[in-house]
């Protein structure tokens, strides 16, 4: 199961990385967008250490509402709770606030 999502994850950063390369066929924003998003997902699995299954419940846990984690095993629930922790801390937190402000509106929800 472990091999099977890692293969999905790598097969997404994949495409997002495509999708990125043509931001040449669109306008400058629309790649720096795909990069923040992309960046995020990298963020996230990095920041969730060298457990697997963390990492891959960090991976998912935007889709993941409520306490539907609860179906998932304890290591991926705990990914999915480490993403909301980390996700909470850039909302809350002064100096990364201040940060997103500087991006300006051009970059969205992607700006954090």
């Amino acid at each position: 199961m472990v091999t099977k999502l890692l293969n999905i994850i790598v097969f997404f950063i994949n495409l997002t990385k495509f999708i990125i390369s043509l931001g040449h066929l669109f306008f400058i924003p629309f790649a720096a967008v795909n990069q923040f998003a992309f960046m995020n997902f990298l963020a996230h699995i990095y920041l969730s250490g060298s457990n697997d299954l963390i990492r891959i419940g960090g991976f998912i846990a935007d889709s993941v509402k409520g306490n539907k984690y609860e179906i998932y095993p304890k290591e991926m629930q705990k990914g999915i709770i480490l993403h909301r922790e980390i996700d909470w801390f850039t909302d809350n937190d002064a100096q990364v606030r201040i940060s997103k402000k500087r991006l300006g509106d051009i970059y969205g929800h992607y700006r954090g």
